[in-house]
């Protein structure tokens, strides 16, 4: 090997240092994911249950992963749901990117590039395409089974919300109307309003910082997720825009504290949080601590939505002078996202990289 170590710290931030298309070692943050404007709103209903027939043990979040993820509803207690995809305006510029392959929508078919799953800390959920949904009749999707993987001490349903009196959840479903009506300034009254009448309402703080971030108004946002921190410490949802926030503004120890906390509250759905947390190490220089949380999130990426997690594994063992290693990685990001916008990039960096 003919480069020094000075060499290799040099050539790896020259090469590697934009983990995720962001400089300085920062994932990037898209503008936005939401599905918003015209799309026709397609109502589907269906069961989740678990693997062995039971109804899941608590409220199920239904979500739809559309370049991003986008939360559509809930479950009854039996794990029935009906929702209308689509009603979600609330555009998210915190979200992760993700790869998925992508072919136009059709105007009779305008979730054709999506799926459906259901969302219950500690589960595995089933993924159901949404490709032949269609505007008119009610979609039966049948049931989506959960596979119990671990018990997890996070909820992405916050039970301390169910102690909110009844002027405060009045407000808080009002918000939630106005938000399917795409009236966000009265939404955002009633948010503040419910939060106003009961503090401790988890629920209603995620929710408003989410249309705090959607206008960019970051810094209230921030306020807003860590007051449902605060009301409720174990809840989830309010993590994951925290920790693409400290990203943003480049706190490394904030987030590595971030995703730490979100990693011990459940270690086994996000494996976005273990590629935060790589990023936080390595930024901070600390390589065995990045490599261990980058391994760990494409071990649970098993669906191989997280492209930038492989950019930064090479970056990674190039720091670290393992240089066959960080090949691998980089011709494992070509072969699972052949079509990504970062693959002419990736390729290029790969033929400059030596081979030991």
């Amino acid at each position: 090997m003919k480069h020094g170590v000075a060499g290799i710290l040099l050539f790896a931030q020259a090469m590697f240092g934009q983990a995720g298309g962001g400089g300085n070692g920062r994932p990037a943050i898209p503008a936005s994911t939401a599905a918003v404007g015209n799309t026709p709103i397609v109502r589907v209903t269906g069961k989740v249950a678990l693997d062995d027939g039971s109804p899941p043990p608590s409220t199920v979040v239904i979500e739809r992963l559309c370049e991003g993820v986008h939360q559509e509803g809930f479950t009854d207690s039996k794990g029935a749901f009906s929702v209308e995809l689509g009603r979600d305006t609330v555009q998210d510029p915190l979200a992760v990117r993700t790869s998925m392959e992508l072919s136009p929508a059709e105007p009779d078919r305008p979730f054709l590039n999506c799926q459906i799953r259901a969302n219950l800390p500690g589960y595995r959920s089933d993924l159901v395409s949404m490709a032949s949904a269609r505007p008119i009749g009610h979609p039966f999707l049948g049931t989506i089974v959960l596979h119990f993987v671990a018990k997890v001490e996070g909820h992405i349903v916050s039970p301390v919300s169910d102690d909110a009196p009844k002027e405060a959840r009045k407000a808080f479903e009002r918000a939630q109307d106005e938000i399917r009506k795409n009236e966000p300034e009265k939404a955002v009254k009633d948010y503040q309003r419910a939060v106003q009448l009961y503090p401790d309402y988890a629920s209603a703080w995620h929710e408003l910082g989410r249309m705090q971030a959607a206008r960019r108004q970051f810094a209230e946002a921030e306020q807003s997720f860590r007051a449902a921190m605060k009301a409720d410490a174990k809840f989830l949802s309010p993590l994951l825009p925290l920790e693409a926030l400290a990203s943003q503004r480049h706190d490394w120890p904030e987030l590595a504290q971030v995703t730490e906390r979100l990693i011990q509250l459940d270690a086994y759905d996000y494996p976005e949080a273990f590629y935060f947390n790589a990023v936080s190490n390595y930024s901070l220089k600390k390589m065995d601590a990045a490599e261990k949380s980058a391994r760990e999130a494409i071990r649970l990426d098993q669906a191989h939505r997280y492209p930038d997690v492989y950019r930064l594994m090479a970056s990674i063992l190039v720091t670290q002078n393992k240089m066959a290693e960080a090949r691998e990685q980089l011709a494992l990001f070509l072969k699972l996202f052949p079509n990504d916008p970062d693959a002419a990039t990736v390729r290029q960096q790969l033929e400059q990289l030596p081979a030991k």
